[in-house]
């Protein structure tokens, strides 16, 4: 799923279900953006950027998924530095994301391998 319709999708749904559901930050700001992507050394996903840009990290359905904020995206392991975690979900599942063979996001749950 390409990251834009991913966040957009997100969106949608968070206008619906905006009171009491879920906890928003404020906007991250354009430095913040721009030490996050010199730290892992890759741009971010244009649907992830402009998610952070709107809300540096969010809880969602009261607490049960986190996206984080740029001080807490992080690389998943040493030994897989092109995974990029950006969430946590319920049964301390976490989501990530690495640049594909044809260059562009691929998100999904990281298992640990």
């Amino acid at each position: 799923m390409e990251s834009s319709s991913l966040f957009a999708s997100l969106e949608r749904v968070s206008a619906r279900y905006r009171q009491g559901v879920f906890r928003w930050s404020e906007e991250a700001t354009p430095e913040a953006l721009r030490s996050l992507e010199v730290h892992i050394g890759r741009p971010l996903p244009d649907g992830l950027a402009a998610f952070l840009s709107k809300h540096n990290g969010a809880d969602l359905f009261r607490g049960s998924v986190r996206i984080r904020g740029t001080s807490d995206v992080a690389f998943a392991d040493l030994t897989a530095p092109q995974v990029i975690l950006f969430a946590d979900g319920p049964d301390e599942a976490l989501w990530g994301w690495a640049v594909g063979r044809d260059g562009l996001p691929v998100f999904g749950l990281w298992n640990g391998h």
